[in-house]
């Protein structure tokens, strides 16, 4: 059984489940209490990470791939795409959803960057600046094991 509805003089209506609205330019802020605030993380904390050269593997990439969402544009961002390289990703994997935005974005800057380029350290600050502290720490568990 279906249900009508009549909406008026409303701006910004999402029907649905997890869907992510931007209005008016201004993208919807994460809670704090969802991630660490920078503030209370120095990078000095997570020096010895940013200082990591191993290569990554799917062990460090594939929680980020399981658990980045809708901030993937930033974080590609401080991987240094431009914004024309973020469109095209978005526009050739719009159909396929979010997690194979992700996944594109990390395979292209991997291709980019090389097996020598693409650093536990590199994308470790990249989600530093991006405030994933909860990635981060991941990273830094995972490669301590």
């Amino acid at each position: 059984e279906s249900l009508k509805y009549s909406i008026y003089n409303s701006s910004g209506v999402q029907i649905g489940n997890n869907n992510y609205m931007e209005i008016g330019g201004m993208s919807s802020l994460v809670p704090d209490s969802m991630y660490m605030n920078l503030k209370e993380d120095p990078a000095s904390k997570y020096q010895d990470i940013f200082d990591n050269t191993a290569s990554l593997t799917d062990k460090h990439l594939d929680p980020v791939r399981e658990n980045l969402g809708k901030q993937w544009k930033n974080l590609a961002r401080k991987l240094g795409f431009s914004q024309s390289q973020i469109d095209e990703i978005d526009h050739d994997y719009e159909r396929d959803g979010l997690k194979e935005k992700v996944y594109q974005m990390l395979q292209k800057w991997l291709m980019r960057e090389g097996s020598k380029g693409a650093t536990v350290g590199k994308l470790a600050y990249a989600l530093y600046q991006c405030s994933r502290i909860d990635l981060l720490s991941i990273l830094t568990h995972i490669s301590q094991n």
